[in-house]
C-alpha cells in the first residue's frame, strides 16, 4: 500500500488474487504429480500448511489477535471432540 499508494481495499483484492493463483498452482502440482519436480509428500505437506494458514488468517489474525469467529473455528476444529451419532 505504501509503495503504490493503493487503498486497503485494493491491496486486499490484490492479495486475494495472489492467494487464488497460488491455490491453482498447488492444485495443479497435486493433480499432475508426475510432471512436477517435487515429491508427492512435499506437495501434500505444502497444501496442508496452506490450508492451516488460510483457516487461521482467512478472517483476520486468528493467531495473534483472534476474534470470536476465529476462536470458534479453531476450537471446533482442534479442541472440541468430534462425535458421530
Amino acid at each position: 500500500m505504501y509503495e503504490t499508494g493503493a487503498s486497503e481495499a485494493e491491496a486486499r483484492k490484490h492479495v486475494e488474487k495472489l492467494i487464488q493463483k497460488a491455490w491453482r498452482n498447488m492444485n495443479k502440482y497435486q493433480m499432475d504429480s508426475e510432471n512436477t519436480p517435487f515429491a508427492r509428500r512435499f506437495v501434500a505437506a505444502a497444501i496442508n500448511l496452506a490450508r492451516i494458514a488460510e483457516c487461521t488468517y482467512q478472517h483476520g489474525d486468528g493467531h495473534g489477535a483472534p476474534d470470536s469467529r476465529s476462536r470458534n473455528r479453531i476450537s471446533s476444529l482442534i479442541i472440541e471432540p468430534i462425535s458421530f451419532h
